[in-house]
């Protein structure tokens, strides 16, 4: 019995072992190059931009952050960064986004749009405070376009998650808390 399942866990280990002789760096390189996929903020990220007349693309940061205020509510704010640039218009859509825990999918709690001229500089930021009535993990999420001259950067980011529950309101003075 003993050699059978020997024998069982090595056919089940080599099944589960890749052949590494087909699979190159190069390959992989190329795959992660070509994926597009959303990031989530906690630091600067670096975006594509598309530019009309140019070959290359210009690379411009932007920074998603989603805070627990002291007073109650949730601070989501955004900024974008491309210097060289200057900002004509700005057409984003923030997102906030909720679920009870880890075992539930994201819920869309409510919306803000951020359509407006651009500052005509090469920065531009925005925020949004949220006060939402449920404890439970939130996140913002950001998508839309920013133009400049010439042409634009579409983003599509996630600001990390935060734990919130609208009771708790961080005080520095302990005699003065006060539960809702």
């Amino acid at each position: 019995m003993k050699k059978f399942f020997s024998v069982f866990a090595v056919l089940a280990l080599l099944l589960t072992i890749p052949p590494f002789g087909l699979v190159s760096a190069q390959e992989i390189t190329t795959q992660v190059q070509s994926s597009n996929s959303i990031a989530q903020s906690g630091t600067p990220v670096t975006v594509d931009t598309y530019e009309t007349n140019v070959i290359s693309p210009q690379k411009a940061n932007f920074y998603v952050d989603l805070s627990v205020q002291k007073y109650g509510g949730l601070l989501a704010k955004w900024t974008y960064k491309n210097l060289g640039k200057v900002i004509t218009d700005v057409d984003l859509i923030m997102t906030l986004e909720y679920r009870e825990d880890f075992l539930h999918a994201w819920k869309t709690v409510d919306t803000v749009r951020f359509d407006y001229p651009g500052g005509l500089g090469a920065t531009e930021q925005n925020e949004r405070t949220f006060y939402p009535d449920q404890k439970g993990t939130y996140r913002v999420f950001v998508s839309g376009n920013v133009y400049h001259t010439p042409g634009f950067t579409n983003i599509q980011m996630f600001s990390g998650s935060r734990a919130y529950d609208p009771k708790i309101i961080i005080s520095n003075d302990p005699d003065k808390i006060e539960l809702k």
